[in-house]
Formats: C-alpha cells, structure tokens, sequence
C-alpha cells in the first residue's frame, strides 16, 4: 500500500468496520483503509489529532473501537488515549494517561486496554517522568475509567536491581523515572501483562486485575564469546565492508534492546573491562516467569548473506553492505504470532534490511525458520518495518490470513496474504 503517509509505524485492523488504522505520527494523523479487498486497500478518511498533541505513537482496535495513543506537545507531560467508533470514525471517549504514551493493546474480550508510558526525560535531563503502564478499563466506552501499574514500590531499590542485571542509568533517576515501559504483551484470559523495559534490559510483569508490576525480571547479556556477530562496518580491505560473523576473543556482550559507556568500567583501572553492545540481534522466546527458552543466536544475521532480496546488514535508507555491523546489525523490530492449523508462527520484522523473517514457534524450546519475505528493493520500496499485525482467516476480509506490516522509513504498509501449502 503506497505510496503513504511519513512514518506509517504503526497499523491496527478492526475486523468489526473492515478497516485499517494506520498511525501517522510526523502528522498527527490517523489513516483509515478500507480492508474489504485485502489486495487494493481504499483510503477513506484521516483522523486530525493534531489539537489532542503532537505525536499519535500507537493504535489499537478491538470489537469496533479504536484507541489511539497521543503524546503530549511536551512530551513529559501527561499524554491522552482517544476512542474512536470504526464504523462512523466518531469520536466517543479520552482518557489521561503517563507521560509519552508509547504502545496501546487491547485484552483478547476487548474489555481493558494497557497502555505502555514510556516517560522520557527532556534533552536537559532536568524534567523526568515517571514510567508507568496504565489500565483502561472500557466496560463503558462513553465513560472508561484509568487505573496505573506504577514503579514507585521499587525506588529505593536501584542496587538490589542494579545487582541482578537490571540497567539503570539516568543522572540522578530513580527506578520509577529510569524504567521506560515501551512494548506490551497480554496473555489469552486478560490476567496478566508482560512489559519491556527496553532501556533497562529488563522486564516488568504486571497483574492486570489489581493494576500493579508483580515482578522485574532482568534479561541478562548475550555473550559473543560464544554467539557470533558481525562487529564491524568498517574491517574489510581499505577498512571497506566485510561480511565478518564471528565469535569474539574479548568480553563483548549483546543486550535484550553503538555501545554503552555506562557499563564495563573498572572502577580501579578506569579502563573498560568488557564491552556491552546495544541489541541482540535476535529474538528469543521467554516464559511467563522471564526465563529464557530459546534464543535465535547469529541466525538472523547469518540467514541474511545469502537471501535473495537483501544486502547484508544494510541501512534503511542507503542500503549499503554492512553499513549497520556495528550498530544492531538487522536490528529485529516488531513481532506478530499467529497460529495456522495445528501450528504458531511467529513473523519477526527486521527494521534495517527490512523484510519479515518466519520461524515455526510451535515447540518454543526449538523453534525452525520457515521462509522470508522482503518487499524491499534497494534503497526504495517497503522500508524499516515497525509495526506487524497477524489476521487470522476467521477475521480476514477475504477469509485468508494477512500480515499488515508499517514501515517507518518507507512511509508505507504492506498488506501479505498467507497462502496455506
């Protein structure tokens, strides 16, 4: 679908109206689509939310309505959720929410939405907001009432977090202001919520039902002593590109989220006794307690030098060899399931590359690559995949199950039909 609006992250699908949401947030805008011919999606209409705030971050919809997250024009204060009707797109309802509104979803009855506020500080550092994830309970649409699963219970407790693997790190912040909720998952019954802490390498789960974080979890650190990386951009003839994957003979390792200067210094020596590397360029499968079960290691970067329709951890935009081996690598984005018959995939977006890698998750404890599929071409067509959403055939317009994908870059949003073999 193209070409679209700047910055098409972020895309929700209401199976009740048949129409596509897609979140524009360079204008503070939202698109709507008519899905009833997946294969030549109709734009119809846009959502001004331009005298709401500056920024719409995320969109959601569920059983006809459509919650649309919005930024304050000061992004440290207070941002606000917007329901909307998708059949006659009439505003019905607002609520007040955390500062920066990141990432809103709904549970599976559509009876409580989450909203992920990511709570950035100000360039100066002198403002900085707390974290928190709210709970919109939206029983009654015309009145929904906001609930926050705050991080206050944990200040006071940053070397006991600090300690278990936890990264906080903002000048004179607390835990509370440090955490920066970005991503949410909900399990089927709508009990419990699973949150990242993308900056903190860490994740909050939150008890649904009392609004409160039941526990953080640290992810811990990928070594790549032992899982190989392209480290490099710059370590081929003439300091030229070179695909280079390999283990490492220094401590370097890969967080669950360019190299931070905030960790590895020795104290003593003033030197820096180990290296931690922002993202893991991978996706790994947790269980509900935040234990690892299975990682995907080197296999996104390796399967991505010999895959027709992509060059080797290419940038976004310039789509140059190797460009980003020293800075996330693919950089995996947005994740969609989705189960097919007896079986669960997941479709993993890879931003910079681009394209959407597909692995079999049926087993988490062994998942298999399945296929990939890239509507990319060179430096033009579908670019940085953001937001990806998985519609299964009883939801579908046109009884097949989709793929709607947003790409940041590129401004445009990729409707796959998934053909069963």
């Amino acid at each position: 679908m193209g070409p679209g609006p700047l910055a098409a992250e972020i895309t929700a699908f209401d199976d009740v109206s048949k129409r596509l949401f897609v979140a524009n947030a360079t204008f503070v805008t939202v698109d709507v689509f008519d899905m009833k011919d997946p294969g030549a999606p109709e734009k119809i209409a846009t959502i001004d939310l331009s005298s709401v705030g500056a920024s719409v971050n995320s969109v959601a919809a569920s059983n006809g309505v459509v919650a649309m997250a919005v930024q304050a024009p000061v992004k440290t204060n207070p941002g606000t959720i917007v329901f909307y009707r998708a059949t006659t797109l009439e505003r019905i309802s607002s609520v007040v929410v955390g500062a920066l509104p990141d990432m809103v979803t709904f549970t599976r009855d559509g009876k409580t939405l989450l909203v992920a506020n990511e709570g950035e500080p100000n360039d100066a550092y002198t403002v900085d907001p707390e974290g928190s994830v709210s709970v919109v309970d939206v029983h009654n649409i015309n009145a929904p009432t906001v609930r926050t699963a705050s991080f206050a219970a944990y200040v006071g407790q940053e070397a006991q977090l600090h300690a278990i693997g936890v990264r906080i790190f903002g000048p004179n912040a607390n835990a509370a202001q440090d955490f920066e909720p970005e991503y949410i998952a909900v399990d089927a019954d709508g009990q419990t919520a699973w949150v990242t802490l993308q900056e903190n390498n860490a994740l909050a789960i939150v008890d649904i039902a009392s609004a409160s974080v039941r526990q953080i979890v640290p992810l811990g650190y990928k070594d790549h002593r032992v899982v190989p990386l392209d480290a490099s951009d710059r370590d081929g003839p003439g300091n030229g590109p070179l695909i280079n994957i390999r283990t490492w003979p220094v401590p370097l390792f890969g967080m669950y989220l360019t190299v931070t200067s905030a960790l590895g210094l020795n104290p003593v020596t003033q030197q820096y006794d180990a290296i931690y590397a922002f993202g893991g360029r991978s996706f790994s499968i947790w269980d509900e307690n935040g234990n690892q079960v299975w990682d995907s290691g080197a296999q996104l970067e390796q399967r991505t030098t010999s895959l027709p329709m992509v060059n080797f951890n290419a940038d976004e935009e310039g789509n140059d060899l190797d460009n980003r081996s020293d800075n996330k690598g693919p950089e995996p984005e947005g994740v969609g399931v989705g189960r097919l018959g007896a079986k669960t995939f997941a479709f993993v977006g890879l931003e910079r590359v681009g394209g959407i890698m597909v692995f079999d998750v049926s087993t988490p404890t062994s998942p298999s690559f399945v296929t990939y599929a890239n509507t990319r071409i060179g430096a033009a067509g579908d670019r940085a995949p953001e937001g990806i959403v998985f519609v299964p055939a009883v939801r579908s317009p046109n009884k097949h199950p989709l793929l709607i994908v947003g790409h940041e870059a590129s401004g445009t949003v990729a409707v796959l039909q998934i053909n069963l073999q």
